[in-house]
């Protein structure tokens, strides 16, 4: 796990200089080595996080034998070994015990053609000194960030944007449709970001850079499969098992992240199967009762006798931290830190690795939009042929007087006007229903939104349309949510404290093969996600169908209208936090009046948290 840089098309103004100040941003994603790898055309960069190969043999920029291909890297390739036996076969001699040379080698034998070969989280850049080409790409679930922008001629990337604005050739110029976006849904989506100038290359996706042309390129896209084999539960079970056992691979300290749901019980529970290693897990737990999971996870470690810690904080620990925790935040994504909050303090103790559940509600159909979705989409089907004006009035008759963020507030929005599934999807996530959106955003800006929305959410309904409805909510969980938004918090909440935290729920050959189960088989009215809790033991089993999903909630409500009720208030009047070209600053501050009176509202105070975090990040950017 590291941090990547580089600049290509260089000229007489452009010099190794701003490579290393791009990797001088990002530190804390590899504080334990740094490289850099210049020519006349492109220069290269990498921060290193020692996990696998601690010797200078793992060392970045890294260059085969022939001097032709030099590779910068991060991430993991959890199937490295298998590989390393194939690419021996062929000829290759290794010096060390890395992925990073194994990915290399996979280059040089099969070229493009490795990433139908590679397994893992990834993102990495290949040199070509023969051609004067580079090549760039992402792994198929989006694990691991890419950023790029396409200054002057010059073609800049790196793991993090703050690492692109270090170069001083990107501008800090803001994209307001961007930011509308992060309004809308927490995050950016569609390969957006809040800057102009910087894009987000998607997962699935690679970039060739040669003689001044950028060519994007979709290698593959990961969802529901349409082999006609049937799948089984034995195949599945020995796909999991394999690739958890492949995930606990490390040179470094491992641990767990372990709550009190199915997901990271079975993620531990199969670890437990799988390695007769000793076993380390973490649970945050919370001072505040109703917000505290510690006593399930405890049992779970019991049962499992796994070493077991649980560090105990409050809503008051959490606020002495924001600030902190904002400031390592690359870009605005709405997001509450408990993962920012258990790495600080797991790596305190000097655990370097962490394994977490994250993934099995998209893949495992854990969310509640598995049911909600389907029953929306049947009822907008049967409303398609009402005049517009019909089904306006329908919405407001389904909109709620009181609290304009909840559910019947989306559901008024997506009756009034939803374009499709993918659009319902959107509404159905929003952090901002489409009425509180327009009112809170200029009338250009939430027009300019919609406009540059509308090929996104047709190309994703047609891709969407010989799908099931389950397959379709699986499909928009993963390829937006999640990867939009829960892996952009992930990656950076983890390398703020310089963690490589491991997703093997996101494992491709687990999401795809999962997706070939018809839903029947997917979802069970008695017990959550009956494909993997069905590969724990009966004991565990009965102690998780006993607990009713809960979903991880901090009372951000009540922080922001209590410590940081000021500097929330004097951020609501900064022109720098909330442009008024953008914003309608008073229906902002209105907002935070109604957070006020509510402020144990979920859907209200995750609103303006998102606003807290987006202004917050404005304030910094121009500094």
């Amino acid at each position: 796990m590291c941090g990547i840089a580089g600049i290509a098309g260089l000229d007489s103004n452009v010099s190794r200089e701003h490579v290393v100040r791009m990797c001088d941003a990002m530190v804390r994603r590899g504080p334990d080595a740094s490289g850099i790898f210049a020519s006349h055309s492109v220069a290269l960069g990498h921060r290193r996080l020692k996990v696998l190969e601690l010797s200078d043999a793992g060392r970045q920029p890294m260059t085969d034998p022939s001097g032709r291909f030099t590779l910068v890297f991060n991430g993991e390739i959890y199937n490295y070994r298998t590989l390393r036996g194939l690419l021996e076969s062929h000829g290759h001699v290794f010096s060390g015990a890395s992925d990073t040379e194994v990915l290399l080698a996979s280059f040089v034998q099969f070229g493009e053609d490795c990433l139908s070969r590679i397994e893992g989280m990834f993102a990495f850049a290949v040199h070509d000194a023969q051609d004067q080409s580079l090549f760039l790409a992402r792994d198929p679930l989006g694990m691991k960030p890419l950023y790029y922008a396409d200054s002057s001629g010059r073609f800049i990337f790196a793991s993090e944007t703050r690492a692109l604005l270090a170069s001083g050739l990107v501008s800090k110029e803001i994209d307001p449709v961007g930011i509308g976006q992060t309004v809308m849904m927490g995050a950016p989506i569609d390969g957006k970001t809040p800057l102009q100038q910087v894009k987000f290359l998607g997962a699935g996706e690679t970039l060739r850079i040669k003689a001044g042309k950028v060519i994007r390129s979709k290698y593959r896209r990961t969802g529901a499969s349409t082999q006609s084999t049937a799948p089984s539960q034995d195949e599945l079970n020995e796909i999991t098992r394999s690739v958890i056992d492949e995930h606990l691979a490390s040179d470094v300290p491992l641990a767990f992240l372990l709550s009190g749901g199915v997901d990271s019980t079975a993620l531990l529970a199969l670890a437990r199967q799988a390695s007769d290693r000793e076993l380390r897990a973490f649970t945050l737990g919370f001072a505040e009762s109703h917000l505290d999971e510690s006593d399930v996870a405890r049992e779970t470690a019991r049962q499992l006798n796994v070493a077991h810690t649980v560090v105990t904080v409050s809503a008051n620990d959490l606020c002495s931290h924001v600030d902190a925790y904002l400031s390592a935040m690359d870009l605005p994504i709405l997001d509450v830190f408990n993962v920012y909050s258990i790495c600080r303090i797991v790596r305190e103790v000097g655990f370097v690795v962490l394994l977490s559940g994250q993934g099995g509600d998209e893949a495992f159909c854990g969310y509640d939009s598995f049911h909600s979705l389907p029953k929306i989409w049947r009822l907008l089907q049967g409303l398609q042929y009402l005049p517009p004006f019909v089904r306006t009035r329908l919405g407001g008759v389904l909109s709620p007087s009181g609290n304009r963020f909840g559910r019947a507030a989306k559901l008024a929005s997506i009756v009034s006007g939803s374009r499709g599934w993918t659009d319902s999807y959107l509404q159905f996530r929003a952090i901002f229903p489409a009425k509180v959106f327009a009112e809170a955003l200029q009338p250009d800006v939430v027009g300019t939104v919609a406009a540059q929305l509308r090929p996104y959410l047709e190309k994703f309904d047609r891709e969407l349309k010989s799908l099931t409805d389950t397959a379709r909510v699986s499909d928009l969980e993963t390829r937006i949510y999640m990867h939009d938004t829960l892996l952009r918090a992930s990656d950076v909440n983890s390398m703020a404290h310089s963690i490589e935290l491991r997703l093997p729920f996101v494992d491709r050959r687990i999401v795809e093969y999962v997706g070939r189960f018809p839903a029947g088989m997917r979802m069970s009215p008695s017990i959550p996600k009956p494909l993997l809790s069905g590969q724990v033991s009966e004991q565990l089993l009965k102690s998780i169908v006993a607990r009713r999903k809960s979903g991880f909630h901090l009372p951000v409500g009540r922080m922001l209208v209590g410590p940081m009720r000021e500097s929330f208030r004097e951020m609501l009047h900064s022109d720098v936090a909330f442009p008024p070209h953008i914003f309608r600053v008073k229906a902002l501050q209105k907002l935070f009046a109604g957070l006020e009176h509510q402020p144990d509202h979920l859907a209200n105070s995750h609103a303006m948290w998102c606003l807290y975090i987006l202004g917050h990040w404005m304030q910094r950017l121009s500094n």
